[in-house]
Protein backbone atom coordinates (compact mmCIF):
# COMPACT_ATOMS: atom_id res chain seq x y z
CA UNK A 1 0.00 0.00 0.00
CA UNK A 2 2.89 2.29 0.98
CA UNK A 3 4.35 1.84 -2.74
CA UNK A 4 7.42 -1.02 -4.14
CA UNK A 5 10.02 -2.67 -2.01
CA UNK A 6 12.83 -3.80 -3.45
CA UNK A 7 14.72 -6.66 -1.41
CA UNK A 8 17.61 -8.93 -2.19
CA UNK A 9 15.77 -12.12 -3.10
CA UNK A 10 18.57 -14.55 -1.89
CA UNK A 11 18.04 -13.09 1.71
CA UNK A 12 15.31 -14.59 2.16
CA UNK A 13 14.86 -17.87 4.30
CA UNK A 14 11.63 -19.33 3.62
CA UNK A 15 7.61 -17.98 1.99
CA UNK A 16 4.78 -18.58 3.33
CA UNK A 17 1.06 -18.58 2.20
CA UNK A 18 -1.00 -16.37 4.02
CA UNK A 19 -4.49 -16.73 1.85
CA UNK A 20 -4.23 -14.51 -0.76
CA UNK A 21 -1.16 -12.53 0.57
CA UNK A 22 2.34 -14.53 1.45
CA UNK A 23 4.95 -13.98 4.04
CA UNK A 24 8.74 -13.65 3.37
CA UNK A 25 10.98 -14.35 5.78
CA UNK A 26 14.47 -12.78 5.56
CA UNK A 27 17.54 -13.80 7.26
CA UNK A 28 17.68 -10.45 9.45
CA UNK A 29 14.75 -11.59 10.97
CA UNK A 30 12.14 -9.37 9.53
CA UNK A 31 8.99 -10.30 8.01
CA UNK A 32 7.52 -8.84 4.86
CA UNK A 33 4.07 -9.33 3.83
CA UNK A 34 2.64 -9.44 -0.06
CA UNK A 35 0.18 -8.94 -2.02
CA UNK A 36 0.48 -12.05 -3.99
CA UNK A 37 -0.23 -15.49 -3.52
CA UNK A 38 2.62 -18.14 -3.23
CA UNK A 39 1.51 -19.60 -6.58
CA UNK A 40 2.28 -16.26 -7.95
CA UNK A 41 5.42 -15.90 -6.36
CA UNK A 42 6.18 -19.57 -7.24
CA UNK A 43 6.04 -18.79 -10.72
CA UNK A 44 8.58 -15.38 -10.53
CA UNK A 45 10.87 -17.69 -8.71
CA UNK A 46 10.78 -20.48 -11.25
CA UNK A 47 13.67 -20.02 -12.86
CA UNK A 48 15.97 -20.34 -9.35
CA UNK A 49 16.87 -23.38 -8.35
CA UNK A 50 17.50 -22.39 -5.22
CA UNK A 51 14.05 -22.24 -4.19
CA UNK A 52 11.83 -25.46 -4.02
CA UNK A 53 7.69 -25.88 -2.79
CA UNK A 54 7.88 -28.48 0.04
CA UNK A 55 4.30 -28.11 0.70
CA UNK A 56 0.97 -26.10 -0.23
CA UNK A 57 2.04 -23.51 1.90
CA UNK A 58 5.52 -23.92 1.94
CA UNK A 59 8.47 -22.28 -0.17
CA UNK A 60 11.93 -22.40 1.17
CA UNK A 61 15.59 -20.94 0.09
CA UNK A 62 17.30 -24.55 -0.20
CA UNK A 63 20.66 -22.59 0.53
CA UNK A 64 19.41 -21.39 4.04
CA UNK A 65 18.67 -25.40 5.10
CA UNK A 66 20.04 -26.23 8.66
CA UNK A 67 19.08 -29.65 8.84
CA UNK A 68 16.42 -32.06 7.12
CA UNK A 69 14.47 -33.96 10.23
CA UNK A 70 12.58 -37.73 9.03
CA UNK A 71 9.28 -38.80 9.76
CA UNK A 72 6.13 -38.75 8.01
CA UNK A 73 6.93 -36.34 5.34
CA UNK A 74 9.70 -35.14 7.16
CA UNK A 75 10.65 -31.28 8.22
CA UNK A 76 13.36 -28.91 7.36
CA UNK A 77 15.04 -26.89 9.88
CA UNK A 78 15.87 -23.15 8.24
CA UNK A 79 18.89 -20.87 9.57
CA UNK A 80 16.89 -18.85 11.84
CA UNK A 81 15.22 -21.92 13.45
CA UNK A 82 11.97 -22.09 11.98
CA UNK A 83 10.81 -25.97 10.70
CA UNK A 84 8.98 -26.29 8.14
CA UNK A 85 6.83 -29.55 6.98
CA UNK A 86 7.58 -31.28 3.90
CA UNK A 87 4.56 -32.52 2.73
CA UNK A 88 4.72 -36.73 1.05
CA UNK A 89 3.48 -35.39 -2.20
CA UNK A 90 6.37 -32.90 -2.42
CA UNK A 91 9.33 -34.95 -1.11
CA UNK A 92 10.88 -36.53 -4.23
CA UNK A 93 10.86 -33.14 -5.63
CA UNK A 94 12.85 -31.70 -2.65
CA UNK A 95 15.29 -34.51 -2.29
CA UNK A 96 15.87 -34.05 -6.20
CA UNK A 97 16.21 -30.39 -5.64
CA UNK A 98 18.44 -31.08 -2.89
CA UNK A 99 20.91 -32.78 -4.93
CA UNK A 100 20.82 -30.66 -7.89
Amino acid sequence: MEGIQCEPVTQIISLEAKSNYTSLYFTDGRRLLVGKTLMEIETLLNNSLQYVRIHRSFIINLNRIMKYVRGKGGYVVMEDGSSRNVSNGRRDDFFKSLKS
